[in-house]
């Protein structure tokens, strides 16, 4: 017989001992590496503030300074601070020029004609010490390639969340987040040794895949361990962790901007992870939905026994230091964590989600009203935008994980997330957007969150509700949602269904309850006696549960027993008492 993980969790423990070990010391450091993996390619692919044409004639001979005064033209007309031109040179045989003239006394000319540059770029590497952008000269009318390389990371999303998703549901959440974790690791391996940018671009793909399923599955795996009690909780610890690999992403890059480096302290580290091998367990309800009962029943009795992404990318364009914007826009996550965690458990997960988007879209739309040259108002405005954003991050999550059935929750969230990165991969050429007007990006993305919060009503509430199982408990969720809904911000207690499987106990002024736990434990009692001498007794959780009074309820529907019993060949047997 099947049976539902959530009526034995308030027996052997929603949050006990052994679910606090694995979450804390399993899942939530596991969600360390999307943050680190996603976010280093923008470092990686920085663009020094100032370059200009490279002169080879000139580069043993003069300062950089002097080879800027001679060689390039001031850009006076198109510049604010009359600053050097970027792709342009003068088009002059500096050969013959230094054959006939001192270099002390050669003057410029505005009559001199220009060029493209041909021999490459210099580059300001005072702040960035190296990128791919200086490394493979993806500048001026190369200067969409950095943007290109994003989209390719998001082309990956898309394929892995569907594939990873199908595994996931298939061989099982453990299997899965290892073959996620492999493959992340490979990838950042193949992108520090890239000599080109398609080569590096293609390693990305790689990375791509793996973001973020390997977020989800270890989230996935936290949902699925606790009781229904305690799933906000577990929601808005995994968002913190995720959320703490990206601020202490922010001072890696600060004190290593080299980026083949930066590929190597953002991905190696994570090797040490391959040693969850041997601690971290199967999800117990993807065992039961399997019917693997032995190997759920072997996690429940140990626990029994010890009882937000297209603002993320511009961050760095805003203010005056990319590091410490960057560095910001991870902080404000957290009180929008704590907040939303009250807000979830009070008002479901539908309204704040849909507020949280409206008001972060709003302020992202009010950034076209501010100055061009209040820069620190705008990444104020931004600050708040992904504050809120980051809110309906942490319960879009949670939201689809009690969506969608055990049976097909990783291919569900999968596809979810397939749909979302289809739109990632136009994220980045938004941002692209941003260098010729800064609040542009804001003002599109802001718009797209208004639109998804008045969307987000639909969805039906979650809260007090026991995560369907089946295909078909998923189908019937939901189906009496009602347009007057949307005016309900108060999510009410689940009603129990006459139909369902589940427990149902209505409070009465009578005692039925101990007759019933008689006839179960005088049926036990002759099981026990006439079971043959090979077999060993071993309690269960429900066998240990301490004497309680008499409640004045009386069974509905239906009580359960589970009794294991193991032979001397230790094989487990299980008894289910109806």
């Amino acid at each position: 017989e099947s049976f539902d993980l959530d009526d034995l969790l308030p027996i052997i423990g929603e949050f006990g001992k052994y679910q606090k070990l694995l979450v804390f010391g399993i899942c939530l450091p596991a969600c360390i590496p999307c943050g680190f993996c996603a976010f280093n390619q923008l470092f990686m692919a920085d663009t020094p503030e100032e370059y200009w044409c490279k002169i080879p004639e000139l580069l043993n001979i003069t300062t950089k300074e002097q080879r800027k005064f001679l060689a390039i033209p001031n850009e006076l007309e198109s510049s604010d601070n009359g600053a050097f031109s970027k792709c342009q040179r003068y088009a002059v045989n500096w050969t013959e020029i230094l054959e006939d003239t001192d270099i002390n006394y050669i003057e410029p000319n505005d009559s001199w004609p220009l060029e493209a540059c041909k021999n490459g770029w210099e580059y300001n590497t005072s702040e960035i010490w190296s990128s791919i952008v200086i490394d493979f000269d993806l500048v001026c009318e190369r200067d969409i390639y950095p943007t290109i390389g994003l989209a390719a990371l998001n082309v990956g999303g898309p394929i892995g969340v569907y594939l990873f998703g199908l595994l996931n549901d298939r061989a099982g959440r453990r299997t899965s987040y290892f073959s996620c974790l492999t493959t992340l690791l490979a990838g950042s391996l193949m992108t520090s040794l890239s000599t080109d940018f398609w080569t590096w671009a293609g390693s990305r793909v790689i990375v791509g895949l793996t973001i973020p399923a390997v977020y989800q599955i270890p989230f996935i795996i936290s949902l699925e361990l606790v009781g229904e009690n305690y799933r906000s909780f577990v929601t808005v610890m995994t968002c913190t962790f995720y959320t703490s690999g990206i601020m202490l992403l922010a001072c890696v890059t600060y004190l290593e901007r080299d980026w083949v480096k930066l590929s190597y302290y953002t991905s190696v580290p994570f090797y040490a992870y391959f040693l969850y091998l041997f601690v971290m367990p199967e999800s117990p309800r993807w065992l039961l939905m399997r019917g693997r009962l032995e190997e759920a029943l072997k996690v429940l009795q140990t626990m029994a026994r010890t009882v937000y992404l297209g603002l993320s990318y511009y961050g760095p364009s805003l203010g005056s230091n990319q590091y410490l914007s960057f560095f910001l826009s991870a902080v404000v996550e957290i009180p929008s964590y704590l907040v939303c965690w009250f807000l979830m458990d009070c008002w479901g997960r539908r309204w704040p989600l849909s507020l949280s988007m409206i008001l972060g879209g709003l302020a992202c739309v009010i950034t076209v009203m501010v100055p061009d040259a209040a820069v620190d108002e705008t990444l104020y405005l931004y600050l708040l935008s992904k504050a809120l954003l980051s809110a309906s991050f942490l319960i879009i999550y949670p939201f689809a994980g009690e969506l969608y059935p055990t049976q097909v929750r990783g291919i569900g969230i999968g596809v979810s997330s397939y749909v979302g990165g289809l739109g990632l991969i136009v994220i980045p050429f938004v941002t692209y957007l941003g260098k010729e007007n800064l609040k542009l990006p804001l003002v599109i993305m802001g718009f797209v969150s208004v639109l998804g919060g008045f969307t987000s009503l639909r969805l039906p509430e979650t809260l007090h509700h026991r995560l369907p199982q089946t295909i078909d408990e998923g189908e019937e969720f939901g189906k009496d949602w009602s347009f007057n809904e949307c005016c309900s911000c108060k999510a009410e207690p689940q009603v129990p269904s006459q139909t369902a499987s589940y427990e149902n106990l209505d409070v009465l002024e009578d005692n039925a309850t101990s007759d019933v736990e008689l006839e179960m434990k005088a049926s036990s009692s002759i099981s026990r006696r006439s079971r043959p001498k090979s077999v060993i007794d071993e309690r269960t959780p429900l066998d240990n549960r301490r004497p309680q009074r008499l409640s004045k309820k009386r069974l509905v529907r239906q009580m359960s027993v589970m009794d294991t019993q193991k032979t001397e060949d230790g094989i487990m047997q299980l008894t289910h008492w109806i």
